[in-house]
């Protein structure tokens, strides 16, 4: 038996995931499996009341895992500190300890959930390279690791020097990210003409309120190639060469037909035939 939660930390307030798995590791069927899980003082089940949560899974074969997920509420006047609870799987076969089985997952409310918030950013520029004077589409998400929730959220992205921005549109509010939630923005950014060739970095920056700045950077090459036209301003006059190689081509033609026809005349090749 085994019992997880999504979360290390809740906030008073929230809810927090469980998952209880249990395998019969025996050779026999258990009968009425039953998994009932008390939870702590300040948590409840589900939206409802009652700190119990049961579920009747009913015969366990052999080998076989039943999984048993379900969220609990934290009250909003929780103490803050660690809290563990214990689930228990039972069957109505078997004899002690065979019949039963525990396992404990452990949750902390912590006592400044601010200090929580876990923002991440990350910037993808989704070409590698472009030209001088080429556009390059950036995608930027923000996302909210924790289960507090990051308020006021903003992001600004610095471009290199010589690129600007459509609409010159560099910056974003995003409002408040709740716990898990993500947010993408796109941007739109333009190479100069005169743009030096290597590698151009830029950088996004997310901050909130009650979070500090968490940066991700992309970076583009800028590629110039030259026209193979341009190698040669005008074409390399081949009048005279071109007649030059089919006479060639004729003279030498002529002259092989000439030499296979004096050979199969002559006595050495009657003798191979023969």
């Amino acid at each position: 038996m085994n019992k997880t939660t999504g979360a290390v930390n809740v906030c008073a307030g929230q809810d927090v995931p469980f998952t209880v798995t249990v395998t019969n590791i025996g050779s026999v069927a258990g009968r009425n499996l039953v998994v009932t899980d008390t939870l702590p003082s300040g948590f409840t089940y589900g939206t409802g009341t009652d700190s119990t949560a049961v579920k009747n899974f009913g015969d366990i074969n052999p080998q076989e895992t039943k999984t048993y997920t379900y969220a609990a509420h934290v009250g909003t006047g929780t103490t803050p500190g660690n809290y563990k609870n214990t689930a228990t799987a039972k069957i109505d076969n078997g004899g002690s300890p065979n019949n039963s089985a525990q396992a404990t997952a452990q949750v902390t409310v912590p006592q400044d959930c601010h200090a929580l918030t876990a923002l991440k950013i990350v910037k993808i520029a989704e070409e590698p390279f472009t030209n001088p004077g080429g556009e390059i589409d950036f995608t930027i998400t923000v996302s909210n690791l924790s289960l507090a929730t990051a308020t006021n959220v903003t992001v600004e992205d610095i471009l290199p020097a010589g690129w600007t921005a459509n609409n010159n549109l560099t910056g974003w509010s995003l409002g408040d990210l709740g716990p898990g939630q993500v947010k993408v923005v796109t941007l739109t950014a333009k190479a100069s003409a005169t743009s030096t060739p290597g590698q151009h970095t830029n950088v996004a920056t997310a901050v909130a309120d009650n979070h500090g700045p968490v940066s991700s950077d992309a970076t583009v090459e800028i590629r110039t190639g030259s026209v193979l036209g341009a190698m040669y301003p005008e074409l390399p006059n081949t009048s005279g060469t071109m007649t030059r190689v089919i006479t060639y081509f004729v003279v030498n033609l002529w002259a092989l037909c000439v030499g296979i026809f004096l050979y199969r005349k002559t006595d050495r090749y009657a003798f191979f035939a023969n």
